[in-house]
């Protein structure tokens, strides 16, 4: 029996060792072809149009959108978030804002804590199936697979400068993983390949507490991101700016809430370099940007002081989204441009301490080769 094991064991393992050797061959060669002197235009297109795994998020439109907005657009959402938290009128009923004073105005005695430090971590998994399409150039019929888990934390803390205006900054540090797979549907599977991804972010923001019931935040933040697949490496400067407009009310038990963003996220590639080559892929680099305009709202119940769970319901719009990547290359990765985001979460509270956080679960749905889900938490603490 001890022999039988040891003997499968090994099949496994050259079996393994097989497979690996075929599929990092496979990008080697695809990878040294791109390489070579001359493969520019239409043919570099043809080898990131139906090979997308071989050049990571660089030269998949796709995978380059839900980086930008697991990353950049999720930080931006987190800071929104935090600054919204600080105002007492958009996380309490306002018979309870007088006792513990931090509605500026409204409450008697004690002047609102002018310090708010916060954090927010959040999960988010993302699937792509492209579908079949025809290839122009090589004349074939082809589709592109990809999955990604990307784990992003930020923190961040500001200080009321006045009683409406709260300045502070912002810094995130994010981490990726997953696969990427292309199909000749006629001759099965072309090639399987893994990638990863590692980066950071600093963003100064503005809140800006306009009356009672409406808010605007808006932030301007800078990074860097590392990419790595199983032939390649590169690495991308990260830009992105946003704004929210935020409405608050209650009515009796109910908080009704409603925000509009504009987000815009960019990362700039250079030319990647081959992993088992260390050729520089002349052609490569890539600039992906995503404008997106986010509008929607949600309500929550109070149950008591502690506790409101809430749902919400969001539209998303990529209003404008471009690449350096030529057409060719655009049409194996379209993804969709609209999608309704679902939220179910609950929002707590330790009124006396002036802390607040919350969990919550958001569901993307309506895209048309895309799905995304994140489990996201945060905590905000004032003094």
């Amino acid at each position: 029996m001890k022999k039988f094991w040891v003997y499968a064991a090994a099949i496994l393992i050259v079996a393994y060792a097989n497979f690996a050797s075929a599929v990092s061959q496979t990008c080697l060669s695809i990878q040294q072809s791109a390489a070579g002197g001359g493969c520019t235009g239409s043919c570099l297109a043809n080898f990131q149009l139906n090979h997308p795994e071989c050049f990571g998020s660089t030269s998949s439109t796709a995978s380059a959108s839900q980086e930008i907005s697991s990353t950049s657009l999720t930080q931006m959402l987190a800071i929104s978030r935090a600054v919204n938290a600080s105002h007492a009128s958009s996380n309490l009923r306002p018979e309870n804002i007088s006792s513990v004073g931090q509605l500026k105005g409204m409450a008697a005695g004690n002047s609102a804590p002018q310090w708010n430090f916060w954090g927010s971590v959040s999960s988010d998994k993302n699937k792509y199936d492209r579908g079949g399409y025809y290839d122009p150039i090589g004349l074939a019929a082809h589709n592109n697979i990809a999955s990604s888990d990307v784990t992003n934390a930020v923190i961040g803390g500001d200080y009321q400068l006045a009683p409406d205006v709260a300045l502070g900054l912002s810094a995130a540090f994010d981490s990726g993983s997953g696969s990427a797979q292309s199909f000749n549907l006629t001759a099965g599977t072309n090639n399987l390949s893994s990638n990863s991804t590692s980066g950071y972010s600093i963003a100064p923001y503005l809140g800006w507490q306009i009356n009672n019931a409406w808010s605007l935040d808006a932030s301007l933040g800078a990074g860097s991101v590392k990419l790595s697949t199983s032939e390649v490496s590169g690495k991308a400067d990260r830009l992105f700016y946003g704004a929210n407009l935020n409405y608050a009310n209650w009515l009796g038990n109910w908080q009704l809430t409603g925000k509009g963003g504009y987000l815009h996220g960019e990362e700039k590639y250079a030319d990647l370099t081959g992993g088992a080559t260390g050729l520089l892929m002349t052609g490569t680099a890539t600039t992906n940007k995503i404008t997106q305009l986010r509008v929607g709202g949600q309500a929550g119940y109070w149950t008591n002081e502690n506790v409101m769970p809430y749902f919400g319901l969001n539209y998303t719009s990529d209003i404008s989204r471009s690449t350096s990547a030529n057409a060719s290359a655009q049409l194996g990765n379209d993804i969709g441009r609209t999608a309704w985001v679902y939220s179910l979460g609950v929002n707590l509270f330790a009124v006396k301490n002036s802390i607040t956080g919350g969990v919550a679960y958001n569901q993307e749905a309506g895209r048309s080769y895309a799905k995304n889900n994140s489990l996201m938490g945060n905590v905000n603490f004032r003094f």
